[in-house]
């Protein structure tokens, strides 16, 4: 019997990305994500768009959970990274910096967790996936982000989405971030934090997982 995992994803950069080079993020709108993620209180969180270790140390200050900062995304104009926190020690820590990824196990939980920010160009994308699959494990595994695209476009194997049928996770009407697991994960429940905070343009995906 495996225990219960609350996963959330959430991309945290901002409304006009060219901002992250010019201008440091203000305390207050980091202050703004510190208290939706304590209030939605997950045992693994997922971030996109988060701008180097100071970033992510600001985010992570008090929580007291385990973090871990992905490589700078490949050939991208702004430099940007994902991250993972965990309530739990973090291990066997993989980066797969040619898909913006990274990958590591939480031995608590038994399951590995993946970390993804693809591409706008769809072609890039694409190759994106097919690199990622060939480097992740594809047993009791998480695989989450923003993939900029619908699920269902997105040639995923034989991993399951938790919630690509539950609405916009933007503000732009659109379903593009998403949790999802492989076969021997058992997907409880999931569900769209539909509220917006910060200067952000997605909403937290957050599921239940066993």
């Amino acid at each position: 019997m495996y225990k219960m995992v609350k996963v959330v994803t959430l991309n945290v950069g901002r409304l006009i990305p060219f901002l992250n080079r010019f201008f440091p993020i203000r305390k207050s709108s980091i202050e703004k994500v510190k208290s939706k993620l304590k209030e939605i209180d997950a045992d693994i969180i997922l971030l996109q768009e988060v701008v180097g270790q100071r970033h992510l140390e600001e985010l992570v200050e008090g929580t007291g959970y385990y973090s871990v900062l992905g490589p700078p995304y490949e050939n991208e104009r702004y430099l940007e990274n994902v991250a993972l926190l965990s309530n739990r020690e973090i291990r066997e820590i993989n980066y797969v910096p040619e898909s913006n990824a990274i990958s590591v196990l939480i031995p608590d939980y038994n399951i590995d967790t993946v970390n993804v920010h693809l591409s706008l160009r769809r072609k890039k994308r694409l190759k994106q996936i097919k690199s990622l699959l060939s480097k992740i494990k594809l047993r009791r595994t998480i695989l989450g982000g923003d993939f900029n695209d619908y699920i269902g476009e997105n040639p995923i194997g034989n991993f399951h989405s938790c919630t690509y049928q539950i609405g916009s996770t933007t503000l732009y009407g659109r379903h593009i971030d998403d949790i999802l697991h492989t076969p021997d994960v058992r997907a409880e429940s999931a569900k769209i934090v539909n509220s917006r905070f910060g200067l952000m343009d997605h909403y937290p995906v957050m599921a239940i997982v066993s």
